[in-house]
């Protein structure tokens, strides 16, 4: 594995645990759904909001460890040959 595709598995990690953190926190909380503001406004929980954030940022991190890459994987990759003409002299030089 790649230090890109490492990388991209440690970011999808650490984020899919950031989820674990808040779904946690959130249904300790109670689940709740609305927060009533001082002014009489009502908004989504900032837990809510925050665990929606990281399941989609998990989300996009989840995409980008499984995109496959454009390309060639590093072991299909051709070896790189020894011109010929070195070769031949080379060879001519031993015998």
């Amino acid at each position: 594995m790649s230090d890109y595709q490492q990388d991209a598995v440690d970011a999808y990690t650490a984020s899919q645990e950031r989820v674990e953190v808040l779904q946690k926190a959130w249904r300790d909380a109670g689940q709740p759904v609305l927060l009533h503001g001082v002014r009489g406004g009502i908004s989504p929980h900032p837990l809510l909001r925050a665990l929606a954030s990281a399941e989609k940022h998990a989300e996009r991190m989840r995409r980008s460890v499984s995109r496959p890459r454009m390309g060639r994987p590093e072991e299909a990759k051709p070896q790189l040959r020894v011109p010929s003409s070195r070769r031949l002299r080379e060879a001519a030089q031993t015998n």
